[in-house]
C-alpha cells in the first residue's frame, strides 16, 4: 500500500509512478471529432417537450437525442 501523504501534493509525476500509466482516454481522430456547431432556436414549450423526453430515454442530453435522430432519419 502507499502513503497517501504523497498525493497531497498533487504531483503528476508521483501519480504517474504508482499507476504505471498515462492514463486518460485514447485520442480521437479527425474523422470521429464533432468540432462543427449548429445553432438551433426553441421556444420555452419545445423545450420542456425535448426534456421530457430525453429523461424517458434515460436522462440523455438533448443534443445527443437530436443528433442521434438526424442520424437514425438519414439526414446525416
Amino acid at each position: 500500500m502507499t502513503d497517501l501523504s504523497i498525493f497531497k501534493k498533487n504531483d503528476r509525476q508521483i501519480l504517474k509512478k504508482i499507476s504505471g500509466n498515462e492514463g486518460g482516454r485514447p485520442v480521437k481522430k479527425d474523422s470521429e471529432k464533432h468540432s462543427q456547431k449548429v445553432t438551433i432556436n426553441f421556444t420555452i414549450a419545445e423545450k420542456g417537450k425535448l426534456l421530457k423526453r430525453s429523461k424517458a430515454l434515460g436522462g440523455i442530453p438533448i443534443t445527443t437525442m437530436i443528433r442521434n435522430l438526424l442520424f437514425k432519419n438519414g439526414y446525416i
